[in-house]
């Protein structure tokens, strides 16, 4: 226990939430984002990729699951100036996290209902990945400014470094059963021999709920306010005149657009050319 806040007693800094409440709440935390991990492996990059190439969808339809979602990151902006005017945060990115998790039921249910027309089946599964990808990334911000006022600055460090690791650790476990569970059932004729993928992507959609639902167990402290009078158009602005902000950002976007080159088509190109298996290729 750190010195110089009480365990029990509310600290005025925190937000009158205890450090019992705080440490409790980052538990929490790690707890859901475990959960969250699992439905990042089982529901996008290889599944989704794998599920498409599997409907025989075209190389346009294959590159709209991934570009929708990178198109709707820009809701992050007006969403965090929206952030800053809540006065609850955690129920604001509840109810849109929560519904764009269960969005991912769509890709799950479809083989149970129109197996025989897939063209029409990928084109259903870019509208909900862009939808659960608009919903996902209007809440991003709220969750965000919720945990930074949660965690006291002393313990950030050390909270999202021991959290980093133990959510990629459930990542890592979860990318192989997703590989595993795929291969297992590749020749069954169940749900129009998308049986695998029926059931990766309903373990995706029920642990990517839980993880909202356990989430919002976690204590929300009353938000921090910025500087009161400057105007929209100021906000936007006021990260701009950062040069660390800019360099990470540049970093970041040369970063996301060599990944990207290559995204998808790389694990089609495993696939198609040299017949690997879902396993290996999530290995």
């Amino acid at each position: 226990m750190d010195k110089g806040l009480p365990q029990d007693e509310p600290s005025a800094l925190d937000g009158g939430i205890s450090e019992r409440q705080i440490r409790r709440g980052m538990r929490i935390n790690i707890l859901a984002g475990s959960l969250g991990m699992v439905w990042v492996a089982a529901a996008t990059g290889i599944p989704l990729t794998m599920y498409m190439d599997k409907l025989g969808a075209s190389g346009v339809l294959i590159g709209l699951t991934s570009t929708v979602q990178q198109l709707a990151m820009l809701l992050q902006i007006p969403s965090s100036l929206l952030a800053e005017r809540l006065a609850t945060r955690k129920r604001f990115w509840g109810i849109f996290a929560l519904s764009h998790r269960v969005l991912w039921f769509v890709p799950a249910f479809l083989p149970l209902l129109m197996s025989d027309d897939p063209q029409r089946m990928a084109q259903v599964v870019v509208v909900a990945v862009a939808i659960s990808a608009v919903l996902a990334n209007i809440g991003a911000a709220a969750w965000w400014s919720w945990m930074a006022d949660l965690i006291p600055e002393r313990l950030r460090g050390s909270f999202w470094g021991r959290r980093q690791s133990i959510v990629t650790i459930a990542h890592l476990g979860a990318v192989w059963l997703v590989g595993w569970l795929l291969d297992l059932f590749s020749d069954s004729v169940l749900a129009g021999s998308y049986f695998g993928f029926v059931l990766v992507f309903s373990i995706a959609a029920v642990l990517g709920c839980a993880d909202i639902l356990v989430h919002l167990r976690v204590p929300e402290p009353p938000p921090t306010r910025g500087p009161v009078g400057r105007s929209l158009f100021e906000q936007v602005l006021a990260p701009l005149r950062s040069r660390d902000f800019l360099l990470g950002t540049a970093a970041f976007s040369i970063w996301t657009f060599g990944c990207g080159l290559v995204g998808q088509f790389g694990i089609l190109y495993l696939r198609r050319e040299f017949g690997a298996t879902y396993t290996q290729i999530s290995a």
